[in-house]
């Protein structure tokens, strides 16, 4: 059964931390392309998404916008986290820095489910890493 649009699922990754991945196809892909990233199949996605997310600690997350049209959602966001210093490929990041990452996330549907994921991303070290000495209290 098809999963409405405002399911978890599509709230990435608050979604898949939730434990509701039912909105991705069994055959979905998923495409980074200026990571040169493409991961085929629901289970390689959702793994390849949840190592990602558990490499971004103290994460915030801010919804810019989101457009919904019967085959295809636009989702733009960016996130700020320290990164865990291992878990997300093809990005050049410091174990204990501070990154912004902004993401539009263009999701193409079929029967509600989510076919094909292109992450069109921006990676930015907003800070490097911290020495224990350097800790703003």
């Amino acid at each position: 059964m098809p999963v409405p649009l405002n399911s978890l699922a599509l709230e990435f990754p608050l979604g898949l931390l939730a434990g509701d991945p039912s909105g991705y196809a069994p055959d979905v892909i998923w495409e980074a392309p200026r990571r040169g990233l493409t991961w085929l199949g629901r289970e390689r996605v959702i793994g390849n998404l949840l190592r990602e997310a558990a490499a971004m600690r103290e994460p915030q997350l801010t919804r810019v916008r989101r457009t919904v049209g019967d085959v295809r959602v636009i989702d733009e966001w960016v996130a700020r986290f320290v990164y865990a210093g291992e878990g997300i490929e093809h990005v050049d990041l410091p174990a204990g820095a501070e990154v912004e990452l902004e993401r539009v996330r263009i999701l193409t549907l079929a029967n509600g489910l989510v076919t094909l994921e292109t992450a069109i991303e921006t990676w930015t070290v907003l800070r490097g890493p911290q020495k224990p000495s350097e800790s703003v209290a």
